[in-house]
């Protein structure tokens, strides 16, 4: 379906080995084959090389409308420490377990977790680099003045900023929580065009009654009645939830796009 394409040019990690290339390859074909890939800088991620110049990639982020043409591709996703070098890229998972195996490649040490994307021109002449789905200005490291502030990456831990996660409703898994509000997933689809600036990641799968919303564990949903009895009834529903974004010109506070069971829907705050 054309959703895998589109996550897949996003998020550029994943690989099948047994096919023999990787799907970056083989979804991206001639779309990427043209296109010059920067390095991000083991030394410092706050960096990276792109043609003939360093560049130093700044916190200040720019909307789609600022960009001119997509000019080439990084695609890592990479664990930092606290000086902001490379601890590890990761690459090879598997999409059905990515987040089980993802948790298992974290090292100990990383204090950061930063994916980079694709590179752009900009309108205004400058070059733009999708880092955690959001567009941050590059310029050229020879070039920074005092009044440019370089990239704070996202904490693995909490640490840099007290914020509220989003969460599944521990009493209604159709819902998802952030602080007071309440949102519930709908029926709408949405697009990639939709799509806002990147919250969370949530990465977990979870079965519910659909009636009720009530989560059922494991040693319910494995089990075979012999008889039919209240097992059989339920009418289970099964979510895996991706991650969570804005939604283009909408209000975090009135609605957020999330991802569950390859489809990008709305959920509506219900309060």
């Amino acid at each position: 379906m054309k959703w895998i394409k589109l996550l897949i040019i996003i998020v550029l990690i994943f690989s099948f080995p047994s096919i023999g290339c990787s799907v970056l390859e083989k979804l991206q074909g001639d779309r990427s084959a043209d296109k010059p890939r920067g390095e991000i800088l083991e030394s410092d991620a706050r960096q990276f090389v792109f043609g003939d110049n360093t560049y130093t990639i700044l916190n200040e982020t720019v909307g789609r409308e600022e960009i001119n043409a997509w000019i080439g591709i990084t695609g890592s996703l990479c664990f930092l420490n606290k000086e902001n070098e490379i601890l590890k890229t990761i690459g090879n998972l598997s999409y059905k377990n990515y987040w089980t195996e993802l948790t298992k490649e974290i090292p100990s040490e990383a204090n950061d977790t930063a994916q980079f994307e694709n590179i752009y021109s900009l309108k205004d002449n400058r070059l733009a680099i999708v880092v955690d789905g959001e567009f941050h200005v590059a310029k050229p490291s020879s070039s920074l003045s005092t009044g440019d502030e370089m990239i704070q990456f996202r904490a693995l831990h909490g640490d840099r900023e007290e914020e509220t996660e989003f969460c599944i409703n521990p009493k209604n898994a159709g819902e998802l929580l952030h602080g007071e509000i309440v949102y519930k997933v709908t029926e709408e689809s949405l697009s990639r065009e939709d799509e806002g600036r990147f919250l969370q990641a949530i990465g977990t799968q979870v079965v519910f009654d659909e009636a009720s919303g009530q989560i059922i564990p494991k040693s319910e949903y494995t089990k075979v009645e012999l008889i039919p009895g209240k097992l059989s009834n339920q009418n289970r529903k099964s979510y895996f939830y991706g991650s969570v974004y804005e939604i283009a010109g909408v209000a975090e506070s009135e609605a957020v796009m999330v991802e569950i069971n390859e489809k990008l829907l709305r959920a509506e705050a219900v309060n």
